[in-house]
């Protein structure tokens, strides 16, 4: 598999403005309204910074490129809000899916400007938060001032990881090295793969979680004998507000499991008695490979590293 990205990675070795007309598109894509909620970031820039790393792509200009095409990004979609304002929530898709505008509206109202800068490392909202700073008439000065950090810091983070990944890379023989960054790189688009999973089963678990407490609370409500209870744990002003009930179920859970814990610890119970099943489990389940990939990921975190792999079949790492 290797040998195919060694003619990409001559020819952007070759012709280093093709790179940073790259880096400007993906950058400027991952800043457009909706568009750049489905472009994952961090697995690009990562990539883009693998190739500042080793050398492929210099340094400070691919970062300038980056901030650029992030910032072009941000003010197409301010612009877009400015210009159209109401209009938007009209066009395709806000009208068919108006939470989209809410949800950043809401993040807007709570942060105020500082949310030009804080929004570019949320979630759903990151992509909308310039959009409804136009639509909310947000003057253009206040929008500079907080875009161009914003658009600065984003860039740099995210190539921070890949920047590491490629300067390790160097340490490595030439025959490893590009073998190293593609299982890297594999590894990084695993975690955000796993990252995104984690993400929309926990807001759909939430969801379900939320539906069914709001349907007790109304039950409690309706029950004499209980509103005492809903009385002394409700919000004042808010006495359809839910939240306290579900906090309030957490800590149960949470107390009962503390509990069962505690016990089990103590009296030396079956939790005690999994723990050499499952450490024997685990390493049933360990091989060469996996270890090399939690190498490299225990690698980025240290300050000097030198591999010795010999012939593909033993890893030694030194560490100081």
């Amino acid at each position: 598999m290797l040998h195919y990205f060694q003619p990409m990675i001559n020819y952007i070795h070759q012709h280093p403005n093709i790179g940073a007309l790259i880096t400007f598109l993906v950058a400027l894509a991952e800043s457009l309204p909706l568009i750049g909620t489905i472009i994952p970031g961090s697995i690009t820039m990562t990539a883009i910074g693998t190739m500042i790393g080793t050398g492929l792509l210099p340094g400070f200009s691919t970062l300038a490129w980056a901030s650029f095409g992030a910032l072009v990004g941000d003010t197409i979609g301010f612009g877009c809000g400015y210009l159209f304002n109401e209009k938007i929530r009209k066009i395709w898709p806000f009208r068919k899916y108006p939470h989209w505008l809410e949800l950043s509206e809401k993040f807007f109202e709570k942060h105020g400007g500082k949310s030009i800068i804080v929004g570019r490392f949320v979630g759903p909202a990151r992509s909308t938060v310039p959009l409804v700073a136009g639509l909310l008439k947000m003057t253009w000065l206040r929008f500079t001032v907080a875009a161009i950090p914003s658009a600065v810091m984003w860039a740099l983070l995210y190539m921070v990881p890949g920047i590491l990944l490629g300067a390790l890379a160097l340490e490595l023989p030439p025959h490893v090295a590009t073998e190293f960054i593609v299982i890297g790189l594999i590894v990084i688009v695993g975690l955000w793969l796993v990252f995104w999973a984690l993400q929309y089963f926990f807001s759909q678990l939430a969801h379900i979680i939320n539906v069914w407490i709001d349907k007790l609370w109304d039950v409690l409500i309706r029950h004499k004998p209980s509103r005492p209870f809903i009385r002394l744990i409700a919000v004042k002003g808010k006495p359809s507000d839910h939240y306290q009930l579900m906090l309030v179920i957490l800590a149960l859970v949470a107390g009962l499991l503390f509990l069962g814990i505690f016990y089990s610890v103590t009296h030396h119970a079956w939790l005690t008695q999994v723990n050499a099943p499952v450490f024997h489990l685990l390493q049933s389940l360990r091989t060469k490979d996996f270890d090399f990939v939690f190498i490299i990921i225990t690698l980025l975190g240290t300050t000097l590293a030198m591999f010795d792999r010999k012939e593909h079949t033993s890893e030694r790492v030194y560490i100081t």
